[in-house]
């Protein structure tokens, strides 16, 4: 918010156009249009792929945002909703595996609506995404964002600043979680026991709006 009404502090108004600098010339593409389905992913990418051969950067990531809002496959219009995902999640693998890149498809849970956000959230299970469990089928990894609760006078209530990273399937790999620290102001992760966190946080509470002085 600070940013879009032009109330940052000189230092950091050098950190954004240092950084604007920078990724404005980065290699990413982003493709927004209504009803994208997966045949439109998948003729994105083998196009910006094909496109390497004439001396452009090489397609190396696609993230999908967000695989239940994807429009349904080709002659699957009158199919059930779960058997759409779930067709869309089986491409998106045999994409990944053709091309020989990572594709990070983004979903929701079943516990993602503003109700439940205010209330305190169990850990998700595997199967906790919402739409398909072919999305769990198709995942080599999945991992899952949830929202630590924190004790309030021997209460349990949602901790917006406090994220765990929940690794719920790796190939041969072990299930894992890693906690963070939510900034709400910076939109920033951050380890909680860096000792430069602490720094960091002082520094973003202490920048005040002109209005506030």
């Amino acid at each position: 918010q600070r940013l879009k009404h032009g109330k940052l502090s000189a230092p950091e108004w050098s950190r954004v156009y240092g950084n604007v600098e920078f990724v404005g010339k980065l290699p990413i593409k982003f493709v927004d249009r209504p009803e994208i389905n997966v045949g439109h992913i998948e003729n994105v990418c083998k196009g910006y792929a094909a496109r390497a051969k004439a001396g452009e950067p090489p397609l190396g990531l696609a993230i999908v945002d967000y695989v239940q809002a994807l429009g349904a496959p080709h002659g699957m219009d009158f199919k059930p909703k779960h058997e759409q995902i779930g067709e869309s999640s089986k491409r998106l693998k045999i994409l990944a595996k053709t091309l020989k890149i990572p594709v990070i498809e983004l979903a929701q849970t079943k516990g993602d609506d503003e109700k439940a956000s205010k209330q305190v959230q169990p850990k998700p299970g595997l199967y906790d995404v919402a739409g398909s469990k072919e999305i769990v089928k198709w995942a080599d990894n999945m991992f899952f964002l949830w929202t630590r609760p924190m004790n309030v006078g021997g209460k349990n209530v949602p901790n917006p600043k406090g994220i765990s990273i929940l690794g719920a399937k790796q190939r041969g790999g072990p299930r894992f979680e890693i906690e963070l620290d939510f900034e709400p102001t910076t939109g920033r992760f951050s380890d909680p026991n860096d000792p430069m966190r602490a720094a960091s946080r002082d520094y973003v509470d202490n920048q005040t709006d002109d209005d506030n002085e």
